[in-house]
């Protein structure tokens, strides 16, 4: 992508999986965005005592706080809980679809990610904080 339309912004990435990690990194630098990157749950809340991203993109198959665990706990705190969250997982099944959303995921993206994908869901859920357009 030519632009970088998310200057900005700052996007949570949870992935356990090192070159997943990295993929999503690359992709979220190219769109403009600053990444901060957690290998898992606890510490992506960890950083988040402390900071504010405009929003996350977290895997759900982790080991220790897993996504859907990840995202309760989000959504138990007032001080996180408006902070949009969305799924960035293989699992694409209409089960899994469901279960996202009563977690309180706001979007569902599958593997492999296309970063044309990727960037309409962050733009459809950080609008009014895009200093695009």
């Amino acid at each position: 992508m030519a632009s970088r339309p998310f200057q900005g912004l700052t996007l949570l990435v949870i992935e356990d999986h090192p070159d997943s990690l990295e993929l999503l990194r690359q992709m979220v630098e190219s769109l403009g965005a600053t990444p901060v990157l957690a290998r898992h749950g606890q510490e992506a809340l960890d950083w988040l005592r402390r900071h504010r991203p405009h929003a996350i993109l977290c895997d759900l198959l982790m080991p220790g706080i897993d996504g859907l665990t990840f995202a309760r706990r989000l959504h138990a705190n007032p001080a996180w809980a408006s902070i949009p969250i969305i799924a960035v997982t293989a699992l694409g099944s209409a089960a899994d679809y469901i279960r996202t959303w009563s977690h309180g995921f706001q979007a569902h993206v599958t593997k492999p990610i296309l970063i044309e994908q990727l960037a309409v869901t962050v733009r459809r859920l950080t609008r009014s904080r895009s200093t695009a357009e």
